[in-house]
């Protein structure tokens, strides 16, 4: 079974540009579905509630500002990727040193 996950997230055998594939798609799900309502979730408690109504209205505009290229909603779509190769490089350049 822990093969199996950990091939299907590309940290694990598999051909280089599948696990590439596999990682951007895993990556830009959770930049589009989860990361949205996670900093929902947090500015609820921290700031109080959404001045545009739940978490669907955080979603509607999230989608809108995407339609629309602000940057700030593009930063949150790939930033999870973005990060995921930053950890990616600092993991190869520390087994580098070693």
């Amino acid at each position: 079974m822990w093969t199996r996950l950990l091939d299907f997230f590309g940290l694990r055998g598999g051909t280089p540009m599948g696990n590439w594939w596999r990682q951007l798609l895993l990556a830009l799900i959770f930049g589009l579905l989860l990361l949205p309502l996670a900093i929902w979730c947090i500015g609820r408690v921290t700031l109080g509630t959404y001045a545009r109504g739940g978490p669907f209205s955080l979603y509607a505009d999230y989608f809108r500002g995407l339609a629309h290229g602000d940057s700030t909603f593009w930063v949150v779509l790939i930033g999870p990727y973005v990060a995921w190769l930053l950890l990616r490089l600092a993991l190869f350049s520390y087994a580098k040193t070693k």
